[in-house]
């Protein structure tokens, strides 16, 4: 009996309580003037540092600053959506989530000149609503001591991420999505990808992902035992191993769980899996370390 790996896939799963009634607008429904937008590909968000230059009362620290700003951004929203815009937003978003990159560019004295979102994933009427808002945003406050004045603006990335609520009186309103640190996040949640060891810190999230793939592949790669698969009496055809497991918050593989078509194999994925060393850096939303689901599928074809 022959057997042959394919490359080897893999997939990862990509699925402050404030919260103020909103208010009714009177807004047309035509979004033809930012209709035609493009969205740019996804950007890093801004670093809490970057918002040190802000001025504002009761700042202390830039990351004060920084919640003054996202304060500002929520706030923007709950002001001025329409009820209809934010039933329609809660339709198409699953689980009633608002999740979405934002991008703003200010001149030197602190006025909007540029907004948008940031998102290869956000449908063009869901752009034109929140670009509807964002350019509304007010002036900022900043500090030109702390400016540098070669560049020629000042621009800010940050993730918004609400929950569109229905009371059971039929009031529609927006809270600040909490995560529930208790429970695994999917990658496509994740503010950061877990650091692999091997893989440069300071990689993106996409590029991190990418690395550790690549390590991880090499694992499977040089480990898992092919030998087993002329032993166990499988049909021809394609095969796959499906594994699940879990990047704790303290960096370590956990819940490892593999479903194929013999137990043999599945003990022998986990036995693989059990050889990834642990993650220099854990994943993270927000500030807080959190657990991250990880999956890989293996495939191979055995052929008479």
């Amino acid at each position: 009996m022959k057997y042959y790996f394919f490359s080897f896939l893999f997939l990862i799963s990509f699925t402050n309580t404030f919260s103020q009634e909103v208010q009714e607008v009177n807004e047309t429904e035509d979004y033809s003037e930012y209709r035609n937008k493009i969205a740019p590909p996804p950007a890093k968000t801004s670093s809490i540092e970057e918002f040190d230059i802000i001025i504002c009362d009761g700042c202390n620290t830039a990351k004060d600053k920084k919640n003054y700003f996202d304060y500002l951004v929520f706030s923007l929203f709950i002001e001025n959506i329409s009820k209809k815009d934010l039933i329609f937003l809660k339709n198409i978003n699953q689980n009633g989530r608002l999740s979405e990159n934002l991008f703003f560019n200010f001149d030197l004295s602190g006025n909007l000149i540029n907004e948008g979102t940031e998102s290869f994933f956000t449908i063009k009427k869901e752009r034109a609503i929140i670009d509807s808002l964002l350019y509304k945003f007010p002036k900022i406050d900043f500090d030109q001591t702390k400016i540098d004045a070669s560049l020629p603006s000042v621009r800010y990335g940050i993730k918004i991420d609400y929950k569109i609520v229905e009371t059971d009186y039929g009031i529609i309103k927006l809270e600040k999505y909490k995560v529930d640190s208790s429970k695994e996040m999917p990658f496509r949640e994740v503010d950061e990808f877990p650091a692999y060891s091997g893989c440069d810190s300071n990689l993106d999230k996409l590029s991190m992902k990418r690395c550790t793939n690549k390590k991880i592949n090499q694992i499977i790669g040089e480990n898992f035992s092919t030998e087993l698969t002329s032993d166990l009496g499988l049909s021809p055809g394609k095969k796959r191993i499906f594994i699940n497991f879990t990047i704790s918050k303290t960096g370590e593989i956990i819940n490892v769980i593999a479903r194929g078509p013999h137990p043999a194999l599945e003990k022998e994925a986990i036995r693989v899996i059990s050889l990834v060393p642990k993650f220099d850096k854990p994943g993270y939303y927000g500030d807080e370390p959190v657990d991250v689901k990880y999956s890989i599928p293996i495939v191979f074809v055995i052929s008479e």
